[in-house]
């Protein structure tokens, strides 16, 4: 397990299995993370000033979404998904 995952395992298992992130502003928009999936946009941090902040939040937003999407939470004991 790599220390991204250890640190961010939300946002590890997204881009893994559900969609993709953005990292940096650019000619569309200044936040500095994205979280997308197929129907596009599900998250954009316009706080952070910093990509660590950035990414913090994005993984703070993901436990919730995991929850009531894929019916998922992390067991921190394991550091696997298991069901709701």
């Amino acid at each position: 397990m790599s220390k991204f995952s250890k640190k961010y395992p939300h946002l590890t298992y997204w881009t893994e299995s559900q969609g993709c992130i953005e990292l940096g502003a650019d000619e569309h928009s200044a936040s500095l993370l994205r979280i997308l999936d197929a129907g596009g946009t599900c998250f954009e941090d316009d706080e952070a000033t910093e990509i660590d902040a950035a990414l913090a939040a994005g993984e703070t937003f993901l436990v919730d979404e995991f929850a009531d999407r894929l019916g998922l939470v992390l067991n921190p004991k394991t550091g696997e998904f298991d069901d709701v």
